[in-house]
């Protein structure tokens, strides 16, 4: 070849180098490729087939990076045989339903972005009597990551080191995380609440630390009897208490007791509710029964439920995915918040210099005769909704239900908040995607979808 055409070819491939630059690690050989920051992965007991009955405390969760394995931080959470959680905590707790074992109802919790390389067959962490591969696919662009489950026969080596993803103290009621810190309410009378009424994003995920949460409100009006007796609710009469609880790693679980607060200390209409803290999600099941015969008492009813935001959230910004224009938050209604679209959304964000907080909400009723629902925004600080710290509301995106039939039956609802870290609008569908296009997991030859609530 002569000499110019051999400079001609080095140019081309320099050029090419350039334009298409070789991964630093190749799939072939087993690189880290995923990129979910926010997925806890739930891999159910049944599917971990060949450890079922290894005692939980002989188990160490590695991935593999560099040549070596690295403890990870992970959990195992029982479940009754009937599928429910044992909660070793709480005054109400089941913990005696524990047998220590890994079973086929229990789940085993880590974050994706903890997996690793993909390591040889013949390699295993040290002293491990058995090794499971979990390898974990994401739909999205097929990128693939593995994690390894390890049993031991005698003591095992000591947990990651690293601090747990979420940290819960029951006694303040605070909540930790690299992304957030928020605080539920304690009741003047000790009743531990699910409604918290201090939020803040994290410099971690982009914002400053301050609280941005007045409060998170419900509104309830009922009227009874031809509507010739009506009957107004607010959040704080709406009884809550947490009765048991869950800590780990990576989860928190608190078991809520509903219920309606009535004359001479009496509690009615009980429920339980379990809500789910993750570093960057909360979900928020709720459920809603409603007993035969109630539409011959209830002529109609009424509900809103939303977070009324702090003064320190003026200057953040609003859209959804009815309303992408952004609204700016400031305590007074401009002629595009006055022309919200009250359509129901399928996500909504608040985000600027505070952080961003992304919501989104499921509610089980598709029988419009049964309830309305829609949504409205006030940003006024003129509106005042008593009970709240700071009077007027800013940022309220209001869920608004309305029934002129109550029906009987059981109306589930789901509300998960994502701690999104420095959101740019797009961001939107990484935490989407969690539920809508969850990882897929392999064990043992078989796929499986990662569900945040498992069968």
């Amino acid at each position: 070849m002569k000499p110019r055409r051999c400079l001609r070819h080095a140019l081309l491939l320099s050029l090419l180098m350039i334009a298409f630059p070789a991964p630093a690690f190749s799939k072939e050989t087993g690189a880290h490729t995923i990129n979910r920051r926010m997925d806890p992965v739930v891999v159910q007991g049944d599917w971990l087939e060949t450890f079922l009955g290894t005692r939980l405390d002989r188990l160490r969760l590695y991935r593999y990076r560099g040549g070596q394995y690295e403890a990870v931080r992970f959990q195992l959470d029982e479940r009754t045989p009937e599928g429910d959680w044992v909660f070793p905590h709480g005054k109400k707790n089941n913990g005696s339903e524990s047998n220590g074992l890994l079973d086929e109802r229990d789940v085993l919790l880590f974050m994706a972005a903890d997996a690793g390389e993909r390591a040889s067959p013949d390699t295993a962490p040290t002293g491990a009597a058995s090794v499971m591969e979990i390898e974990l696919e994401d739909p999205v662009d097929a990128d693939r990551a593995w994690i390894y489950l390890a049993a031991y026969r005698i003591m095992p080596p000591p947990l990651c080191p690293l601090p747990d993803y979420v940290r819960y103290n029951y006694e303040t009621e605070e909540v930790t995380t690299a992304f957030s810190y928020y605080k539920f309410i304690i009741t003047e009378e000790g009743l531990h609440t699910g409604f918290s009424d201090v939020g803040a994003i994290l410099p971690e995920a982009g914002g400053d630390g301050k609280n941005r949460m007045d409060r998170m409100k419900t509104r309830i009006k009922i009227r009874f009897f031809f509507n010739l007796v009506p009957l107004s609710l607010h959040e704080e009469m709406l009884g809550q208490d947490v009765v048991a609880y869950i800590t780990g790693p990576i989860r928190v679980i608190r078991r809520l007791e509903q219920f309606f607060k009535l004359p001479f200390g009496l509690r009615g209409m009980k429920s339980l509710t379990d809500l789910h803290l993750y570093e960057s999600i909360t979900i928020v099941p709720a459920e809603i029964n409603v007993p035969k015969g109630v539409d011959k008492i209830i002529s109609s009813g009424q509900a809103w439920f939303g977070a009324d935001l702090a003064p320190n959230s003026i200057g953040s910004l609003f859209r959804n995915s009815e309303n992408t224009e952004p609204l700016i938050i400031d305590g007074r209604m401009s002629e595009m918040e006055k022309h919200f679209s009250p359509k129901p959304d399928k996500w909504r964000v608040i985000y600027g210099h505070g952080g961003a907080m992304l919501i989104r909400g499921t509610i089980s009723v598709d029988d419009p005769e049964v309830a309305e629902i829609r949504h409205g925004y006030v940003d006024d600080i003129a509106v005042v909704e008593p009970p709240e710290r700071y009077e007027g509301s800013i940022g309220v995106v209001r869920t608004e239900m309305v029934s002129r039939k109550p029906k009987p039956g059981r109306y589930d609802m789901l509300m998960e908040v994502y701690f999104a870290p420095h959101y740019q609008p797009g961001d939107e569908a990484a935490c989407l995607n969690v539920r809508d296009r969850p990882l897929r997991i392999r064990i043992g030859g078989k796929t499986h979808a990662n569900k945040l609530n498992p069968d």
